[in-house]
């Protein structure tokens, strides 16, 4: 039987895009999933010639209906982890590692990034990959809101060299993370694809006229998929050559620079979803899949040979998102009350009821374990107040108490005689999560009203106007960095709202964010440890810092900023981390060879489907 939540089934999860850039790029990429010097990661040699053996692997999205234009519905974005190529990638340890690249620098005086792109690169149709497929793509979406870019303008010095010129200031250890550019790490646009609509959008000056181009673009730009195959739209070492209603082949592609590491001839992506994908890795009809194995079907269903490869701690958490403007605003928007919630939920009961493999976590700093003591270190950590992985209900209690509450007939009421009601409500994959919390919630005391929603449901309901009191969502970011945990601009970090609409919350000297009801400038204690505001306390603009915080220089204000938004979540607890997922890959280990499976090559989002793509999975020898 399938598995009720998949941490990395959801299509865009993981493309780390804000919702000004979902919103950007089109409806269908919101409801769907960026580098260090220059450096080779081929460091394998154990090619040989091509056997005649291919690896069926799958996707959710009819190839049929995919858009190959993300400003327009329908973007494959799982599957261009395929079809493209990246210029970055980043690894769990918080590392990155350049490909595509001879170089990179900045100029810190002028603020210039120069990326030299390498020569060896080609799209399916012969073309060499060049500056340009970079330069067009992200002057296009720079053009569309020149004002709200970061970028003051790009250059082409030379057919492999791009030029990015900043208008702010960039921290070093966050522009590592962006050498890819707009929309992450692929190259996802061959250059005369786009070209004609930069000019398009050079001749225009006022902001009405840009959103007309931008409707236009998403209407006549779809790139279907036969338009990828028959003008060979993609760079990856295996070309796509044949695509239906059921599935896509790719077939190797020869000059491909890793080409000669390759002993697969083809790949074929199988259309599955949800029970139908699970009956294929029962019946042994899949190769090759990301996330483990029990994320998809039961422990002991299917062949044995099918097996985890690969496995990590992964970079992201799930979290309990709090919203701050429905009706139960009144009680989530006291601390003691939030508090009072992690004290009576058990992380380790919700651990058991969803399966797989999580790691509930000892304390919450809005950071994973591995990042959190890296960048806050154990003597601040070890200060935190506490809350349990099991629940301590006379703690909670106190808590409500301390918050001005009361227990009446088994429900929890305020001063004014209101019970604590909450709105709960989830996204169906997230079914378990929801009713395992309510349940627990419920117990305590809180009246909770509980609702689960398709994803199309869920984000037409609060994509805008987020009113319900609680749910549940992602933490975190492919990059393992403590910026990326915090960004003010995007659900997956500690969202405020749009940087244009937070801007203007803070010079109307608004209190709270008007998207999602958080305090703009919370007080927090400046001893930390302390479990109240009775001693020396600060305001924090968390917007300001956060803005700050991509321009700082050196490692010790790159901590200092770490350090104090860390300690204001576990203050505050503008949401709580409930576990950490384990991720990886699973494979058909009887007749394929997985090799390097401890290389941090494996430790990575999608690392299947690169390393396919780098020949560290191989066809045994048939005896």
């Amino acid at each position: 039987m399938a598995k009720s939540s998949k941490p990395h089934s959801a299509t865009n999860i993981a493309e780390n895009l804000s919702r000004r850039q979902l919103l950007a790029v089109s409806s269908a990429a919101a409801a769907g999933g960026l580098a260090g010097c220059s450096g080779s990661d081929n460091d394998n040699k154990d090619g040989g010639a091509v056997m005649e053996s291919g690896i069926d692997t799958w996707i959710s999205r009819l190839p049929t209906r995919m858009t190959w234009n993300p400003w327009a519905t329908n973007y494959p974005w799982t599957t261009a982890w395929i079809v493209c190529e990246p210029v970055v990638r980043f690894f769990a340890d918080g590392s990155v590692k350049t490909s595509m690249l001879d170089d990179w620098s900045y100029d810190a005086n002028n603020q210039v990034t120069t990326i030299k792109f390498q020569k060896n690169w080609h799209w399916w149709n012969g073309k060499p990959v060049k500056a340009a497929d970079k330069y067009y793509f992200e002057e296009l979406a720079r053009l569309m809101d020149p004002e709200g870019s970061d970028l003051k303008k790009l250059e082409m010095p030379d057919e492999y060299t791009l030029k990015r010129y900043h208008k702010d200031p960039q921290n070093p250890q966050i522009l590592k993370y962006n050498l890819g550019g707009y929309l992450g790490t692929n190259v996802r646009g061959f250059r005369e694809t786009y070209k004609p609509w930069v000019e398009k959008f050079q001749d225009v000056s006022k902001q009405s006229e840009r959103e007309k181009l931008k409707e236009d673009l998403a209407r006549d730009v779809k790139i279907p998929t036969k338009d990828v195959i028959e003008k060979g739209l993609g760079t990856g070492p295996f070309e796509l050559t044949k695509a239906d209603s059921q599935k896509m082949v790719l077939e190797k592609f020869d000059k491909h620079p890793y080409a000669d590491e390759i002993n697969i001839s083809k790949l074929q992506l199988n259309v599955a979803k949800e029970q139908s994908l699970a009956q294929r890795i029962k019946d042994d009809k899949l190769d090759l899949g990301f996330g483990l194995r029990s994320e998809w079907v039961e422990k002991g269903i299917g062949p044995e040979h099918i097996k985890n490869v690969g496995v990590f701690r992964d970079t992201f958490m799930k979290k309990i998102n709090f919203g701050l403007i429905g009706d139960g605003a009144k009680h989530v928007r006291k601390r003691r009350v939030r508090q009072a919630i992690a004290c009576a939920i058990n992380t380790e009961n919700l651990v058991t009821n969803i399966g797989g493999k999580n790691y509930t976590l000892d304390t919450q700093s809005g950071l994973t374990p591995a990042v959190a003591k890296k960048w806050v270190g154990e003597d601040q950590l070890n200060k935190y107040i506490k809350y349990p992985a099991k629940d301590d209900q006379s703690r909670a209690s106190k808590l409500m108490r301390d918050a001005g509450y009361s227990k009446n007939s088994g429900t929890w009421t305020d001063s004014d005689g209101d019970k604590a009601t909450i709105e709960f409500a989830v996204e169906t994959r997230y079914a378990t999560h929801g009713k395992t919390l309510k349940d627990q919630l419920q117990q305590f005391g809180f009246n909770v009203n509980f609702m689960t929603l398709s994803s199309n449901n869920f984000s037409s309901k609060y994509n805008e106007t987020p009113t319900y009191d609680m749910t549940i969502d992602s933490h975190g970011a492919l990059q393992g960095h403590p910026y990326y945990y915090f960004r003010t601009d995007h659900q997956f970090g500690n969202e405020l709202g749009e940087t244009g609409a937070v801007k203007r919350w803070l010079e109307q000297g608004k209190a709270r964010s008007e998207f999602i009801g958080r305090k703009l400038k919370p007080e927090v204690p400046k001893k930390v440890g302390a479990e109240d505001l009775s001693g020396a306390t600060e305001r924090i603009n968390l917007f300001k810092l956060f803005q700050n915080w991509k321009s700082v220089q050196t490692d010790e204000e790159n901590q200092r900023i770490a350090k104090k938004l860390s300690w204001y979540w576990n203050f505050h607890l503008p949401q709580i981390d409930l576990y950490q997922s384990a991720s990886g890959s699973w494979g058909d280990t009887k007749n394929f060879k997985f090799e390097n499976t401890g290389s941090k090559d494996w430790k990575a989002y999608r690392a299947c489907y690169f390393n396919v793509k780098r020949g560290n999975i191989k066809a045994k020898k048939k005896k």
